[in-house]
C-alpha cells in the first residue's frame, strides 16, 4: 500500500483515495472542525479544514452517519481568497470521485498545495519561506563572521576600522573550517490552532585559496507539529549549499554576493489524510552590501531572489494515480523576493550584538494564496567569541503572514578547526 499512500497532500481531502481507503471521506467529514458526527440527512453541513472551508451534503442518505456506496455527495471547498472547488449540485457517487479528482486536478493543486493546505500548516511559514529567509539570515551574519576568526579582542576592534581592506578578509583563521552548530525551538499560532517547531542544524564555511571567494553549506532537520484533532506534523531534511564573493568598491565596506541552492524532503502527517512524501528545490542569490561607520557600528542591506518548485515523483504512483504527480509537478515555480536590514554592534571586547529585518514577498506565484503570500521576520541576537570558539543566543518573530504568528528561540556554537 505504499505507493497507494504516496497521494500528494489534500488530495485525501478531495477523496482521490476513496477507492482505496473506504473509510477516509467519512472520517474527514465527521472530523471537520464545527462538526462532530457525519451527517447523511439530506441537509447541508459546513465545517473547516485548516483554512478552507468545507460544505457537503449526502443525497439519499439514511442517518446512519456514514456514506453507503448507493449514496451521492455533494462537496464544495471555499479558500480564504475565494477559490472554489464544488462537485456538480446532485453530487457524486463514492465511486466517480476519483474521476472527478482528475478532471479538476489543476485546480485541486493550486487550492491545496499551493498555499492554503496542509502543506502550509505542516510546515509552518512555508518552506520556500525558511531556506529564503535562512540564506539572508546568514549572509547578513557572515558579513561579520570573518573578522570573528581570530580572537575578538581590541586588535579586532581596530582592524574593523579597515574592514573593507582585503587583509581583514584574508586572515590565515579565514582558510580553516569554521562549524556552527545550532538549535532553535518555536511555538506558533495558525488558523485557530497552536504549534511547536524544533529545528537542529550544522553549519560549515571556510576560504577558497581563491581570493576573496568562500564556500560553505548548511545541513538542518525541522520538525513542525500543529496542536490540533488530526495531529498534523511535519518533518524536513534540508541542504542548502552556498558561495560567497566579496568584493570592495569602497573603503569602508564591501558587497557580498552570494548564490546558493536549496533542497528538501518533507514527510507530512496528518491522521485525516494519506502519507505525504515529496520534494522541493530550488536556487536563490543574494546581495549585501555593508557599511562600517566606527570600529564598533556596521550595517548591512540585504537584496535577495529565491526560485522554488515542488516535485512529486511519478514513479511513485500506480499508473492511475500519475495525474497526481503530474498536476503538481506542473504549479509554476515560487518566487520570493527579500528585502532586509541588519547591523552589527561590538559593545566591548569578546561581545558582538547583532540584528535584521527581513521583509519577504512571494511574486509572480498565482498558486500562493494571498495573505500568506507576505511576511517580516525580525531577529535579535548577542554572541560571545573566544579564539577558537564562540556561543550565540537569540530571539525572531514572524509577523504580516495571513493567520500565522510565531515566535522562535535559538542558541549556538561555534568551533573553528
Amino acid at each position: 500500500m505504499k505507493k497507494e499512500k504516496l497521494l500528494l497532500l489534500g488530495y485525501g481531502l478531495f477523496l482521490g483515495s476513496m477507492q482505496i481507503y473506504g473509510g477516509t471521506l467519512d472520517t474527514i467529514l465527521a472530523n471537520l472542525k464545527g462538526i462532530n458526527t457525519l451527517e447523511d440527512d439530506g441537509q447541508y453541513h459546513s465545517g473547516y479544514l485548516y483554512n478552507s472551508k468545507i460544505i457537503y451534503k449526502i443525497v439519499g442518505g439514511n442517518n446512519n452517519h456514514q456514506l453507503d456506496p448507493n449514496e451521492k455527495i455533494y462537496i464544495k471547498v471555499i479558500t480564504p481568497s475565494g477559490d472554489v472547488l464544488e462537485t456538480p449540485p446532485d453530487g457524486i457517487a463514492r465511486g466517480e470521485v476519483l474521476n472527478w479528482v482528475k478532471e479538476h486536478s489543476s485546480k485541486v493543486a493550486k487550492i491545496i498545495v499551493g498555499g492554503g493546505g496542509i502543506s502550509s500548516v505542516s510546515q509552518g511559514a512555508g518552506y520556500s519561506n525558511n531556506i529564503a529567509i535562512k540564506m539572508g539570515e546568514i549572509g547578513l551574519e557572515e558579513a561579520i563572521s570573518y573578522q570573528q576568526d581570530g580572537p575578538f579582542s581590541e586588535k579586532i576592534f581596530n582592524k574593523l576600522k579597515g574592514i573593507g581592506e582585503k587583509t581583514d578578509y584574508t586572515s590565515p583563521a579565514s582558510y580553516k573550517w569554521n562549524f556552527k552548530y545550532g538549535a532553535e525551538s518555536g511555538r506558533f499560532h495558525t488558523w485557530g490552532d497552536d504549534g511547536h517547531t524544533q529545528l537542529i542544524e550544522v553549519r560549515g564555511s571556510r576560504k577558497l585559496s581563491i581570493s576573496q571567494l568562500k564556500v560553505g553549506g548548511l545541513i538542518a532537520f525541522k520538525y513542525t507539529k500543529v496542536d490540533d484533532q488530526w495531529g498534523t506534523n511535519s518533518k524536513t531534511l534540508t541542504f542548502m549549499p552556498y558561495l560567497k564573493y566579496r568584493f570592495t568598491p569602497y573603503k569602508n565596506g564591501f558587497i557580498d554576493i552570494m548564490p546558493y541552492l536549496g533542497g528538501s524532503v518533507i514527510f507530512s502527517r496528518a491522521s485525516n489524510f494519506p502519507e505525504v512524501d515529496y520534494y522541493e528545490y530550488g536556487w536563490g542569490m543574494n546581495i549585501i552590501p555593508t557599511y562600517t561607520f566606527n570600529p564598533q557600528f556596521q550595517s548591512q542591506l540585504l537584496v535577495g531572489y529565491y526560485w522554488d518548485k515542488k516535485y512529486v515523483p511519478s514513479s511513485s504512483l500506480p499508473d492511475n494515480y500519475k495525474f497526481i504527480a503530474t498536476s503538481t509537478n506542473n504549479l509554476k515555480p515560487d518566487q520570493v523576493f527579500t528585502l532586509g536590514i541588519g547591523f552589527n554592534y561590538l559593545p566591548a571586547p569578546h561581545w558582538k550584538l547583532s540584528g535584521n529585518v527581513i521583509r519577504l514577498q512571494h511574486i509572480l506565484a498565482k498558486e500562493v494564496e494571498p495573505g500568506r503570500d507576505r511576511a517580516i521576520y525580525y531577529k535579535l541576537k548577542t554572541d560571545y567569541t573566544q579564539d577558537n570558539w564562540s556561543v550565540g543566543a537569540g530571539l525572531r518573530v514572524v509577523t504580516q503572514l495571513e493567520e500565522y504568528r510565531e515566535t522562535d528561540a535559538m542558541v549556538n556554537f561555534k568551533y573553528i578547526w
